[in-house]
């Protein structure tokens, strides 16, 4: 695919996921530039919206990745070492299973 002078790639990514997930694009998008300048990027939304196919894309395609399905503190402390000086992505894929009854036990 030859690049458009002036035109970004992000916009043909964004494209490409329109295709298959229609306004999911967008969203990709941000978070691909959050996870690359490492910042935080916090998605909420209803279930359904995509919002673990973004997770699981920047999983993937990231090369310091760490991908968990629930956070506890107790987890944390286990994965100390690991996190001491890591300099990747740690994606939490439902917040709403943190800090629940059961992580803590």
């Amino acid at each position: 695919m030859e690049k458009e002078r002036g035109r970004h790639y992000l916009r043909d990514v964004i494209s490409q996921v329109n295709k298959t997930h229609p306004h999911l694009g967008e969203a990709l998008a941000l978070a691909m530039i959050c996870s690359k300048a490492g910042r935080l990027l916090l998605i909420v939304s209803p279930r359904g919206c995509g919002k673990s196919r973004i997770t699981s894309f920047i999983g993937e395609h990231h090369p310091k990745a760490i991908l968990l399905d629930r956070l506890s503190t107790a987890n944390l402390k286990r994965m100390e070492k690991e996190f001491n000086n890591f300099e990747g992505v740690v994606i939490v894929d439902d917040l709403s299973k943190t800090q629940t009854r059961y992580t803590r036990i």
